[in-house]
């Protein structure tokens, strides 16, 4: 499989934020785009500890992103960052960032569908 993120169509786009995503095997692959200021609280706010409940891995092509973690220090990633969240955290971009983001399928898909039946986001 050969996939080139920027050239396809984006899956998400709103103020802040385009996301190129796609499943493979079992994970969720989101190539994202995300303006300096930028985060999620409006919608992991209907979660426990206002965080994120999934885990993620990925890698920082540019920016820089700050996160907040329920139960651990907070951590800042960079260009040229892999990193690994745990559930319970919170994305606050420092820069227009961009990033790939990987996730269990099933994870990403039953947090949508969270988030689609607290209306915060359209159903999938």
């Amino acid at each position: 499989m050969h996939v080139n993120f920027p050239s396809m169509d984006p899956t998400v786009a709103m103020p802040g934020y385009v996301g190129r995503w796609l499943e493979a095997g079992r994970l969720h692959f989101a190539f994202e785009q995300c303006a300096a200021g930028s985060n999620i609280d409006h919608l992991i706010s209907i979660f426990p500890g206002a965080a994120c409940p999934v885990a993620h891995w990925g890698y920082i092509y540019s920016g820089k992103v700050r996160v907040e973690y329920v139960d651990q220090p907070e951590e800042t990633f960079s260009a040229g960052d892999f990193f690994f969240v745990p559930p319970g955290h919170r994305p606050y971009m420092l820069e227009d960032t961009e990033l790939l983001q990987i996730t269990d399928k099933d994870e990403f898909s039953a947090f949508m569908k969270q988030l689609a039946d607290a209306g915060l986001v359209p159903p999938q």
